[in-house]
């Protein structure tokens, strides 16, 4: 599995909530969006993907989520590479942008996503 792929853990926090993964950060984010704060909190409980798959059927993909879907996906992986110096350096050596990333079932968004955390990081002082 590719480091750069949602499922890869790396343990990461966003907004003092930790996360092993950017797919488990997702679907927290997608819960919160939804106002379904339940499910959010029983996400963040969760240690397996088949755990939060299953709390994902649980929500719609409204339209609000899909405008919002890449936004969280660049913050997931972005903080996941912040967060683990090994995946940030092996990111930065690598030139990684044209891996191929699971991180969405189109690869060119996966593609453009991790093109602006490269850039975003570019701008941070990561490289």
């Amino acid at each position: 599995m590719n480091y750069l792929d949602m499922w890869y853990r790396a343990d990461f926090c966003v907004d003092g909530k930790k996360f092993w993964s950017v797919g488990q950060y997702m679907v927290h984010a997608h819960a919160i969006l939804l106002g379904e704060g339940d499910i959010s909190g029983r996400v963040c409980e969760c240690t397996e993907r088949s755990e939060v798959a299953e709390l994902d059927r649980l929500l719609p993909n409204t339209t609000s989520w899909l405008l919002r879907y890449t936004m969280n996906l660049r913050e997931g992986i972005e903080s996941k590479l912040w967060c683990n110096e090994s995946l940030m350096r092996q990111f930065l050596c690598e030139g990684d942008i044209d891996s191929v990333v699971d991180a969405s079932d189109n690869v060119d968004v996966g593609k453009a996503v991790i093109m602006e955390v490269y850039r975003s990081l570019a701008i941070k002082g990561g490289i």
